[in-house]
């Protein structure tokens, strides 16, 4: 079934798999959404970099915080 979604070339869109453990939600965001909560399992993330969410903080600088 998946096979037949299609996004639009040069949609503002993008399909997000969560990464949330042994979840198979799939969801079409937004580019430059900064938070993502999953309807299906809850699980929250940053859909650019699948960690934490850090507001506030570009993705390397959350990432440079993290060593």
């Amino acid at each position: 079934m998946l096979r037949d979604i299609e996004i639009p070339s040069g949609s503002n869109s993008f399909l997000f798999y969560c990464p949330g453990r042994d979840c198979e939600s799939i969801c079409i965001i937004d580019n430059g959404v900064k938070e993502f909560i999953c309807p299906l399992c809850h699980f929250q993330c940053c859909p650019s970099c699948n960690k934490d969410i850090h507001n506030g903080k570009t993705c390397e600088e959350y990432a440079n915080n993290a060593k």
